[in-house]
């Protein structure tokens, strides 16, 4: 067999492997991840998978980068683009939580492994410190340099933005159960917590909520 069309062979399986391995992650969890569970759904033998990823460690890192890497791209794009700090703060968290609803069954999985201690969405969490984080507490900062925001700790800034516009979204749109909320009410509280233009509401909120100066409490006189 030429090298070209044995190369695109090995292309075609490595991809067939990780995109049966996404499926069930997004289905069962990391935790539902084995490799003789992602041979058979892939129609490939042990020695295959050996031969591609090595380890199951090896793999969950190489699938989960591929999941993620796209959207840190498009955020370093967004910190980047020429617009005012502030705005570009808008579209980053915009962006992040969208593609959190977009991907929720597959992050509430990760989340969900991660409580229960899965060793490799703790290690795929805390990879993430120095990219997106990083990013938004860099946006804080230009924000504040520029008179957008008020100084202060841009951890402090950036908990109180995620927490407002992102944590909603994570917690109603993904986490809570389904049968949580009463059902007349329920379609109506998911699109509150994931709809973009209400993620955009949230965003406006949290801006007036951080430029507030807060008012020293007078004692009582005696």
């Amino acid at each position: 067999m030429p090298r070209a069309q044995r190369q695109s062979g090995d292309r075609g399986t490595r991809d067939r492997i990780l995109r049966h391995g996404r499926q069930i992650v997004t289905q069962a969890g990391l935790r539902g991840l084995t490799v003789r569970k992602l041979a058979a759904r892939a129609h490939v033998n042990l020695g295959t998978f050996v031969y591609h990823f090595g380890t199951r460690d090896a793999f969950i890192t190489e699938l989960m980068e591929g999941w993620y890497a796209p959207l840190y791209t498009r955020l370093k794009l967004t910190a980047d683009e020429q617009l005012a700090p502030l705005a570009r703060l808008h579209r980053f968290l915009l962006q992040f939580a969208s593609f959190l609803v977009e991907n929720r069954p597959l992050v509430r999985n990760l989340i969900l492994d991660a409580f229960g201690g899965e060793r490799a969405a703790l290690k795929f969490i805390r990879s993430l410190a120095a990219r997106h984080p990083a990013l938004l507490f860099e946006l804080i900062r230009q924000a504040q340099e520029a008179g957008e925001l008020p100084a202060g700790d841009p951890l402090q800034a950036g908990i109180f933005l995620a927490g407002a516009t992102v944590l909603p979204s994570i917690w109603i749109g993904i986490l809570l159960p389904k049968d949580f909320i009463p059902a007349p009410m329920r379609s109506v509280v998911q699109q509150l917590a994931v709809a973009p233009e209400q993620i955009d509401k949230r965003f406006a909120w949290a801006l007036d909520g951080v430029a507030q100066r807060p008012t020293p409490v007078k004692g009582k006189s005696t």
